[in-house]
């Protein structure tokens, strides 16, 4: 039998994982001012503690999938 080198769980870890404004910008390929331009016109969930702005990929996920065209 062939183990996982993925560790069980651990895709569901990756998903609750918190990003900030930058490494979500990197992950999606797109600016950090892009990314405040969805913040303010509420296309992406976040999560604001002080002046930190965080994000859970899958929650962004989510909202994204609302622009898909069939």
């Amino acid at each position: 039998m062939v183990e996982s080198a993925i560790p069980a769980g651990s895709e569901e870890r990756r998903d609750e994982e918190l990003l900030t404004k930058q490494e979500l910008a990197s992950k999606l390929k797109k600016t950090p001012r892009c990314i405040e331009l969805w913040m303010r016109q509420r296309y992406l969930p976040y999560i604001k503690v002080g002046r930190s702005v965080y994000f859970r990929w899958k929650d962004v996920l989510v909202s994204l999938d609302r622009f898909r065209v069939n």
